[in-house]
């Protein structure tokens, strides 16, 4: 799995801050998505609050996958290829995504938690249109 998912990103390497990054226009748990909830002005700063408390750890771990992904690259071109070290840069780069989405995770939940039962339902109903209109994919 480690090596579907190091061959996937080394496929596309990541430009500016990278799609996992947590930024207002995202479409992410802010912006977009909450757009529609008519949030209060304490949700909306707790909400900013959780983003913000968790930004500098999110960008140290975008910044670990970039650089497995670079050793990765530079696993690949080297001869002769060591299988090992590239399962090694392969490992650290899975678990660099899966600390990310773990994150992502947390965050989803904290912000879940600040959203009142009727705004949560809004947010579950479109979130399951669009599946819909996707074909189950978001």
């Amino acid at each position: 799995m480690a090596l579907a998912l190091a061959g996937a990103a080394c496929a596309q390497p990541m430009e500016g801050p990278g799609p996992m990054a947590m930024h207002p226009r995202s479409g992410g748990m802010h912006g977009e998505r909450l757009r529609h909830l008519g949030l209060s002005e304490v949700q909306q700063d707790q909400i900013f609050k959780i983003h913000h408390d968790q930004a500098p750890e999110m960008r140290e771990r975008i910044k670990a996958v970039r650089r497995a992904q670079q050793a990765l690259r530079e696993s690949a071109r080297a001869l002769p290829f060591d299988r090992d070290r590239a399962r090694q840069l392969a490992d650290t780069e899975a678990k660099a995504l899966a600390q990310i989405a773990l994150m992502r995770a947390e965050t989803m939940s904290r912000v879940r938690a600040v959203l009142t039962e009727a705004q949560r339902a809004k947010l579950d109903a479109g979130r399951d249109g669009r599946r819909g209109l996707h074909g189950g994919a978001e």
